[in-house]
């Protein structure tokens, strides 16, 4: 809107809202929002369950949403709201805990629990948890915000109290298999240790510090490249941390799948986050576990796995799995005709013909019409963030990866698509960078490899869980993904930077171009893709432009 049209309408509203309210009761009103007299506000210093209270009643109300406030929960007693509010700003927890209980039973009986979950939130910190549990954590994909601690800038080679960082099960630990489990565990640690300070010098040597890049950028960029070279040698077992920030609703279903997990540290890590959600928004997730909806939902989740896990087994047992041809990057379905019904879809969008008359439409024009109609979108692009449109969610398509693990962590991050993933085994092969045989290290890195493999099928058959820990990332996995073209050039545009890890980079590229061998037609819309391959210190420009920004920053004070 005009910044004119905005200024003419918003006087009058102001002044609606500045009569709505008498001087006392905007007093009363003033902890709570940023403002008293605009129609865009932010709630402050109220609890998530009233504030989630508060948004479920604009489905039952004409009320203003701090006309709801005041008549419903500040000058009604029997809400409980000032209890509530000093016994949130107490350190009393279990009375807060009792007391949002109370509200919620009160205040929002006759609302759907879902949506009401749905409308408060928490930041949760998870420390010391292994690879695999983060990926369950981070399957979720829709009310749930992941940040994670990155194997790309931080070095694993420190250890808290004589101890490497990787996950100990308490069960395995318990058994025979303990000291072979540990004996391979440290192997592999000892040598992303021992190979940090000749692999950092390598490439000290073949890259040397630029007249224009300053000792922070430099020393940044170099300890990216090491991590990034030597983190498939750490297991899947080693410990990483992870923030969330989500909503109710979304914690509560992640707690209950968690809880049907195989993965004993799964379960046990389900129990504490449940423990201590419930001390921020114990309302929201109540139900995790509960007897009437979290425990039946539980036994569903276990009882599916488990028949799927025996009728697939009894399908696929006179097969045998195709022997693994080094190929990466498999386009397993993608129809030419579904770039024809996205562009009707554009079509319809922007006019007033049905979808049967787009469709016509597309089907008449010849191919430098189509062509036209393509570039006509792409052109007003001037850099990647500038997102494609939605017609293009009307192409899907499916690709099968075999690629080492440390890959699939990183592009298991995008969460517009399908994707599921095998149990990994030592079986598909390995990744080993050029540079560890340059540098003559070769052996010893295989070494560490072999090792731990050997302890994976020594305790396989009692633990097929916790043997995976083991396993460290270099190690391929196979996978798929399904995804509509515009995640697709999301992916390819974001994935191909020149500041990206060199291995997830040739896996999107190959991506891209087994889609473009099937149709060409598709290419003008991967307009900001790179297919560079031999980049050098993938970060050094990346940190020189933040060199750049952080002396454009001036302290205050």
């Amino acid at each position: 809107m005009p910044k004119s049209d905005t200024q003419s309408i918003q006087p009058s509203r102001q002044s609606e809202l500045k009569s709505e309210f008498k001087a006392s009761e905007l007093a009363k009103l003033k902890p709570y929002f940023s403002n008293l007299d605009r129609p865009v506000f932010v709630l402050k210093n109220l609890p998530e369950v009233i504030k989630g209270a508060l948004f479920s009643r604009y489905s039952r109300t004409d009320k203003s949403l701090r006309r709801v406030l005041l008549d419903e929960f500040i000058n009604n007693q029997e809400a409980g709201l000032a209890g509530l509010v000093s016994a949130e700003q107490s350190n009393d927890h279990s009375l807060a805990i009792q007391k949002a209980e109370e509200f919620y039973s009160r205040v929002l009986v006759g609302y759907g629990d879902d949506s009401v979950e749905e409308l408060g939130g928490a930041h949760l910190a998870i420390e010391g948890v292994s690879r695999p549990v983060v990926k369950l954590i981070q399957d979720s994909r829709i009310g749930i915000s992941p940040l994670e601690k990155s194997s790309r800038y931080v070095y694993f080679d420190q250890k808290i109290d004589g101890h490497y960082l990787y996950y100990r099960d308490p069960e395995l630990l318990a058994s025979p298999h303990a000291k072979i489990y540990t004996d391979a565990m440290d192997q592999l640690f000892e040598t992303y240790a021992a190979l940090i300070k000749p692999v950092k010098q390598y490439y000290q040597t073949e890259f040397p510090q630029q007249s224009d890049e300053t000792d922070r950028a430099y020393q940044s960029t170099i300890r990216a490249k090491v991590c990034d070279t030597l983190r498939g040698l750490l297991p899947l077992g080693v410990l990483s941390n992870t923030g969330l920030y989500g909503n109710g609703r979304s914690f509560r279903y992640l707690i209950t799948k968690l809880l049907a997990s195989p993965w004993p540290e799964a379960r046990q890590l389900a129990e504490t986050m449940h423990q201590e959600l419930s001390t921020v928004i114990p309302s929201f997730v109540k139900r995790a576990n509960d007897p009437k909806y979290g425990q039946p939902t539980i036994q569903y989740l276990e009882t599916l796995r488990q028949t799927l896990t025996t009728k697939t087994a009894e399908l696929a047992s006179p097969l045998i799995s195709e022997t693994f041809d080094d190929t990466q990057v498999k386009l397993t379905h993608y129809d030419p005709n579904d770039l024809d019904r996205s562009l009707a879809h554009l079509i319809f969008s922007q006019s007033d013909l049905s979808l049967t008359q787009a469709t016509h439409l597309v089907n008449q024009l010849e191919a430098k019409a189509v062509a036209e109609l393509i570039e006509s979108t792409t052109e007003p692009r001037q850099n990647r963030f500038h997102k494609p449109g939605r017609w293009l969610e009307n192409n899907q398509l499916t690709y099968e990866l075999v690629t080492d693990y440390a890959t699939f962590y990183d592009l298991h991050r995008h969460r517009t698509m399908t994707q599921e993933r095998q149990p990994l085994t030592p079986y598909f092969g390995l990744t080993v960078p050029s540079e560890i045989d340059a540098l003559g290290l070769g052996d010893r890195y295989r070494l560490a490899m072999t090792q731990a493999v050997a302890a994976y099928e020594t305790i396989y058959p009692d633990f097929p869980i916790q043997a995976q820990y083991l396993l460290p990332q270099a190690h391929r996995l196979r996978w798929y993904i399904t995804l509509n073209l515009r995640e697709m050039i999301h992916i390819a545009e974001l994935r191909t930077t020149p500041q990206g890890h060199p291995g997830y980079r040739l896996v999107v590229q190959q991506m891209y171009q087994e889609l473009i061998k099937r149709d060409a037609r598709l290419q003008p819309l991967f307009k900001f893709i790179n297919l560079e391959t031999a980049i050098g210190l993938e970060r050094r420009e990346s940190e020189k432009r933040l060199d750049q920004k952080l002396s454009q920053l001036k302290p205050t004070g």
